[in-house]
């Protein structure tokens, strides 16, 4: 059996050899080259990649800040004025004078701005979606009840709107948050009892001379719109998503999916949504990595889609949520892919070429070896006469010159 492949290996012309030798070697060097480059290249758009989803991180965190700046600035230059009694809580129509002009000053992510008494008042204003206003009045004189009315053009109260019904300022978080607290702090994500939608107060006590605590200042933020915010920046970055969820709880706060964050059935009943109940796998997986201590980029595939997906915390008094942003490969990578594709039919056309080129050389420099054989058959056939003619002076060329002068000798003799 090993004598039969030896004869067979013996019997290939050295052309063959030669081109076989030529392909293996072309070949083994294109791939290894392209193995390299390709890696490298490969390093380097997962690197731009992730620098991509850090920027978008930078960006919904920026954009987070810029929400929350409002109330705290609100809070921040307006509490002294309560406590100093630059403006007379006492005065219900100072004091929505006091609120109507805080609000037109700020912008619309500023749902309302209410003040609450230790005694259960409840006063303050409240956006309309035309960005109108509402006063609202609860106290004693309301029986409890929070009375809505419209704001004339001097900015006094004006006709009666609605009855938005019973309504104890004490008893919501925003409310317990802030005295317990006993300062400036954020409440817990709850649901706006008028609007559909989630909601987070900053919050502070109001204080008097005796260091007791009147009342709270709250200013309130429909969640709504960090979503709209997030839209807006999933828009700049196409192929890349982000959503904020409560950190120890995964409860969606917001997202640039469009996705609803919570949801409220056939009963009204109202029901925050958890990562782990929406389709979003991936963020999901995300949010399991940063809770086994996993803060760097997790790389997971939504269908055939690669992506990269990273965790960052985002803390302030009350509020402890995670940021959760992922890129596709394919904004990159994508590109990637196709100069790979195009690189190996490139690579195919050049060794198909090669390989053209290789056997019309190999022909011309090996045909004068089929001389020499056609000439010795012809000799050993009795032709003596049979010659090679001298083409080249190389070691081909010799050979040839020692047939014909072999051949030369015989025939004389």
């Amino acid at each position: 059996m090993k004598r039969n492949s030896s004869k067979t290996l013996n019997s290939i012309s050295i052309k063959t050899i030669i081109l076989i030798v030529f392909i293996v070697s072309v070949m083994a060097t294109a791939a290894g080259t392209g193995f390299l480059i390709y890696t490298r290249w490969e390093q380097s758009n997962n690197m731009v990649i992730k620098r991509f989803a850090e920027d978008i991180n930078g960006d919904i965190l920026d954009h987070i800040e810029d929400c929350l700046h409002t109330p705290e600035h609100i809070i921040d230059v307006n509490m002294g004025l309560l406590e100093l009694g630059i403006v007379n809580v006492d005065d219900k129509d100072d004091l929505e004078k006091f609120f109507l002009n805080i609000i037109r000053s700020h912008d619309a992510n500023i749902y309302s701005v209410t003040y609450a008494t230790e005694d259960g008042e409840y006063y303050g204003i409240r956006r309309l979606a035309d960005n109108s206003f509402d006063f609202v009045r609860n106290n004693a004189e309301t029986e409890g009840h929070s009375l809505y009315y419209a704001i004339n053009n001097d900015g006094t109260l004006g006709e009666f709107s609605h009855d938005a019904g019973y309504f104890d300022p004490r008893m919501r978080d925003w409310y317990q948050e802030a005295v317990r607290a006993n300062g400036f702090t954020y409440s817990p994500v709850y649901e706006h009892f008028v609007m559909d939608d989630l909601t987070i107060t900053a919050a502070i006590p109001i204080k008097g001379d005796d260091d007791q605590i009147k009342g709270v200042l709250g200013v309130h933020l429909l969640l709504g719109e960090l979503s709209n915010g997030f839209l807006e920046i999933a828009d700049e970055h196409k192929g890349a998503y982000a959503l904020v969820v409560e950190r120890q709880t995964g409860d969606l706060i917001a997202n640039s999916l469009g996705d609803d964050n919570f949801t409220i059935d056939s009963d009204g009943r109202f029901e925050r949504i958890n990562l782990s109940e929406t389709e979003n796998r991936v963020a999901y997986s995300t949010y399991e990595e940063y809770k086994k201590g996993n803060l760097r980029f997790v790389e997971d595939y939504r269908g055939d889609e690669k992506l990269f997906s990273k965790a960052v915390v985002f803390k302030r008094p009350g509020i402890d949520w995670l940021i959760i942003s992922a890129v596709s490969e394919d904004i990159i990578g994508g590109t990637l892919k196709d100069t790979t594709k195009e690189s190996i039919r490139i690579a195919i056309a050049i060794l198909a070429s090669s390989m053209v080129i290789f056997l019309l050389i190999s022909r011309r420099l090996l045909s004068p070896v089929e001389d020499i054989l056609s000439a010795n058959r012809k000799f050993a056939d009795g032709d003596m006469g049979a010659r090679v003619e001298i083409k080249r002076r190389d070691e081909i060329g010799r050979i040839a010159e020692s047939y014909n002068f072999m051949a030369d000798i015989l025939e004389e003799t």
